[in-house]
């Protein structure tokens, strides 16, 4: 209860409000959900709270607008509230004028929000009788059109039923002239009947026929589908010879650039007076990544798991895991493979660079990405959170891209959309410790490796 009001005000004012026509509250309803939408919840008078954020048109119901009248009633500073609202006209005009002024809803708002409850009264008596007038006018109209319908009514089906009496006689007429139709028709039925009897045994030797037809039909059916079926067994047996050819011409061939790649090495390191440096460096490597990167490029073809086989997702080698190192290497090198590294994700694991600063941490992931660029047919694509301050992606390579979201977006939500932006048939992989991106991205039927398996392939 608002300051100033006494128990017998409050309840003079929510009989008034209760008894308020439906036509004198949209104005009031505009007003009262622009005070609730400025206020908090907590600043609300209990009873209008459920309410605070419904439209103008919902505040209308039964329910919403009895809380407002009791509410309206009730608290004073409402009513305050209200009056900023629409201004103080009120003060300056009495019931007739603001009526005759303002409109009669926008009166009644006004009214309220003064809290002049007997003029607020008088205006709803004179709505109310002006209304039940009307209303008592639209009944006896539309009695008035109800009894004017059943006359026309009345007519019609005297109408219909002087039609009715007219198609009975020419009924009688047409039956007369269909009995003697019938008769002739009779005379049609019996000879038609030779007819049929003559039709039926013709169909009964073409059904005969058919069925000596059909039996052949079936007979050579049969005898293709054993030709079919021999045909086939011949080809499982060939392709099984074919894809024993191919296994073994694959293991060959991988044998072969092994001791290629082997021989390479060798063969370069006593020129350079230098021992073998891998391009995926071991975490904490002290060679710094240009010398990293140009081992890389010289490295050869890689040694370990066959390449897996494009897809979405892409098919391993029979016996490799997806989520290991041996699983990675396979995955590297599928031609033309989208790699997305959840950057950070990756650069804070145990066994990435989580103890120095973000900008360090960002400049390790790019050389090592673009080591990985330069040895396998790969494009590395690296998305970091850009809520912290940085100078910009610094790349070691062109064939590395970095990514830095922007305002509210994660790097979880960004990597999600670059799955999306993928063409159907073009191969990816993301490399994530976190559960919901992975579960994410596997639905969109694309390779998930954790970035522990990720950093162990690196070494």
């Amino acid at each position: 209860m608002g300051e100033g009001d006494k128990p017998s005000d409050a309840a003079v004012a929510h009989a008034v409000l209760s008894d308020l026509p439906a036509s004198l509250w949209p104005a009031t309803l505009r007003a009262v959900r622009r005070v609730l939408g400025e206020r908090s919840r907590t600043e609300l008078p209990p009873v209008v709270r459920p309410f605070a954020r419904w439209k103008p048109d919902r505040l209308a119901g039964d329910r919403p607008r009895a809380a407002l009248a009791q509410a309206l009633a009730e608290d004073a500073g409402l009513r305050v509230a209200l009056v900023e609202v629409l201004g103080d006209e009120a003060e300056r005009h009495d019931v007739d004028g603001l009526a005759e002024q303002l409109g009669e809803d926008r009166a009644a708002a006004h009214l309220i929000g003064a809290g002049r409850w007997e003029e607020l009264a008088t205006l709803a008596a004179r709505v109310g009788e002006r209304e039940a007038a009307a209303q008592d006018s639209a009944a006896e109209a539309a009695v008035a059109q109800q009894r004017q319908q059943q006359r026309a009514e009345l007519e019609r089906l005297r109408e219909e039923v002087a039609a009715l009496r007219r198609e009975r006689s020419e009924l009688r007429e047409e039956v007369a002239g269909l009995r003697q139709r019938a008769q002739v028709a009779e005379s049609e039925r019996e000879a038609l009947r030779g007819e049929r009897d003559a039709v039926l045994a013709e169909r009964d030797e073409l059904r005969s026929q058919l069925r000596e037809g059909h039996a052949r039909h079936r007979d050579r059916e049969q005898r293709l589908r054993r030709r079919a079926e021999q045909a086939e067994a011949l080809a499982a047996v060939d392709a099984d010879r074919v894809a024993a050819a191919a296994t073994e011409l694959e293991t060959l061939a991988a044998a072969l650039r092994a001791a290629v790649g082997s021989a390479s090495s060798e063969a370069a390191a006593p020129e350079r007076g230098e021992g073998p440096v891998d391009a995926l460096a071991e975490p904490g490597s002290k060679a710094p990544p240009e010398a990293r990167t140009a081992s890389a490029a010289a490295a050869g073809p890689p040694r370990g798991p066959r390449a897996a086989r494009p897809g979405r997702p892409c098919a391993l080698p029979q016996g490799v895991r997806r989520d290991s190192a041996e699983g990675v290497r396979a995955l590297l090198q599928v031609e033309g493979l989208t790699l997305l590294l959840d950057g950070y994700n990756v650069t804070k694991h145990p066994r990435g660079r989580p103890a120095v600063a973000l900008q360090a941490q960002r400049d390790w992931l790019v050389q090592q990405a673009a080591a990985l660029a330069s040895r396998f047919p790969v494009r590395p694509v690296l998305v970091f959170d850009g809520t912290e301050p940085h100078p910009g992606p610094r790349p070691a390579s062109r064939s590395v891209r970095v990514v830095f979201t922007e305002g509210d977006e994660l790097a979880d939500e960004r990597i999600v959309a670059l799955v999306d932006g993928l063409a159907d048939d073009e191969p990816g992989c993301v490399v994530t410790g976190d559960r919901e991106v992975a579960e994410a991205c596997r639905a969109r039927h694309v390779d998930v490796v954790s970035s522990s398996a990720f950093l162990a392939a690196l070494a």
